[in-house]
């Protein structure tokens, strides 16, 4: 990747399911342990100097809430040896990469989605 390319990388990442396991009976009151190989990832891509947004639904529209859910994640980060992402739930024009467990690829301008929808 050149330097121009590497510098416009912002992965939004997302928490639960991909980045820390979770359970959906524990709904957001637990925070589990990191997934071990998307925790290298995400040390390998923080080393080659992408940019990376933690992008949850764990914010919510009640600002303590969110708060308390961010403290949570940040805590997270830090016990894990990454750096202290920004934390948001909002889509941003800027990501040129979204990581999710529910997320499927659509190729652009096309409606032709990558791989089986599994409904």
């Amino acid at each position: 990747m050149t330097e121009l390319n590497m510098k416009r990388v912002h992965i939004a990442l997302d928490f639960d399911k991909t980045l820390a396991y979770h359970e959906s009976s524990w709904g957001i009151s637990r925070v589990g342990e990191p997934i071990p190989s998307m925790l290298k990832k995400v040390k390998e891509w923080v080393a080659k100097g992408y940019k990376i947004t933690i992008f949850t639904a764990r914010l919510s529209h009640d600002l303590a809430q969110s708060k308390t859910q961010e403290r949570l994640i940040k805590d997270f980060l830090a016990k894990n040896g990454l750096p202290d992402f920004d934390v948001t739930s909002t889509k941003q024009s800027y990501f040129s990469h979204i990581i999710d467990d529910r997320a499927y690829h659509v190729f652009p301008n096309t409606g032709i989605l990558q791989g089986e929808l599994d409904l």
